[in-house]
């Protein structure tokens, strides 16, 4: 009794390799492209907002006191600030240091508007930092077609945190 060995033929074999591999790169040309515009469109938006902070962008400390008038407890601090950027600044992360590694963060939605200067109050939310801050930096926060951005880049910075003195009562 002969058994017939039944398989594929290599015609069929071939068209089906070329099929499965048609439909591969197709897959992966798909994905690819996704990918790409994505990189690209996120690469694009990274490049506008450096610029944006590093050209417009020009922020300055003129003073920092502590304001008992304000507030007696000696919490709250009155920092001058002045926009000589060419785009208005939408809020400003403030960091009050009382030593090198003791920080406190306050965040002020005051808006100071392009070749303006303004007057912001800081105040201090951990215990222990009354009338002790030596040192104050602040990041400007900007808008860019509807999204608002951080210029990390932009810290300006008043004071030092190893001083001795603290800021003095205005």
């Amino acid at each position: 009794m002969i058994k017939s060995k039944k398989g594929i033929s290599p015609l069929i074999a071939t068209v089906l390799l070329i099929g499965f591999t048609v439909a591969l790169a197709a897959i992966v040309m798909t994905w690819g492209t996704k990918f790409t515009r994505d990189v690209q469109k996120t690469t694009s938006e990274s490049a506008t907002s450096n610029v944006a902070c590093a050209q417009d962008v020009m922020l300055s400390i003129i003073g920092v006191c502590q304001d008992k008038t304000a507030d007696p407890s000696g919490k709250t601090y009155k920092i001058v600030v002045s926009n000589e950027g060419k785009t208005d600044i939408t809020a400003l992360n403030i960091r009050l240091y009382k030593s090198s590694t003791d920080v406190d963060s306050a965040l002020s939605d005051e808006q100071i508007a392009k070749f303006a200067t303004k007057s912001i109050l800081a105040a201090t939310t951990t215990a222990g930092y009354e009338g002790q801050i030596r040192r104050a930096d602040i990041i400007p926060t900007i808008k860019i077609g509807g999204d608002t951005i951080t210029c990390q880049a932009n810290v300006e910075s008043y004071g030092e945190a190893e001083d001795i003195a603290a800021f003095k009562v205005c």
